[in-house]
C-alpha cells in the first residue's frame, strides 16, 4: 500500500530526456514529450524579460521591467527558439500523445481466365539441349 503512495508522489521528472532534441520519448517512463520554450515579454514596452521557473511557474525574474517600470507582463509560448532569444527563454518539457496514423489497404482481384482476356493458352516447350 504505501508503494503506491510513493509512486503517485514522485513521478518521473524527465531529466534525462530531451536534451538535445525538441521531442521525444523519455528513457525512463517512456511518456512522449514536446520541449516548448516560453518568453516573458512586458505588455507596456514588449521588451524581452528574464524569466524563471517558480512552483512550476514561468514568471519574470524581477518584479517591474527595467525598460519602463511596468508590472504587467505576457507569456510568449515558442517551439522553436532564436539564438539571441536563448538568454530570456524558459523551457519546459510537456507530454503529449503522438499521433499514431494506422492505414489499411485493400485490394480486390478479379480471377479473369486467359480464355476471357482473348490470350492463347500456355504451351510448355521442351528444352533441347546441345551435346558437344
Amino acid at each position: 500500500m504505501l508503494h503506491l503512495f510513493f509512486k503517485k508522489r514522485f513521478s518521473c521528472t524527465h531529466k534525462h530526456a530531451l536534451i538535445q532534441d525538441n521531442e521525444g520519448y523519455c528513457p525512463e517512463c517512456g511518456v512522449y514529450l514536446k520541449k516548448y520554450f516560453y518568453i516573458v515579454r512586458c505588455k507596456c514596452c514588449d521588451i524581452k524579460r528574464d524569466a524563471k521557473m517558480h512552483f512550476e511557474e514561468i514568471v519574470p525574474s524581477e518584479k517591474y521591467c527595467t525598460n519602463c517600470g511596468s508590472e504587467e507582463f505576457y507569456i510568449e509560448k515558442l517551439e522553436q527558439i532564436n539564438f539571441t532569444d536563448v538568454r530570456f527563454a524558459v523551457h519546459k518539457k510537456e507530454t503529449h500523445e503522438p499521433v499514431r496514423i494506422k492505414e489499411t489497404t485493400q485490394v480486390w482481384v478479379e480471377e479473369i481466365s486467359r480464355a476471357e482476356q482473348n490470350l492463347p493458352p500456355l504451351r510448355l516447350i521442351k528444352r533441347i539441349e546441345k551435346s558437344a
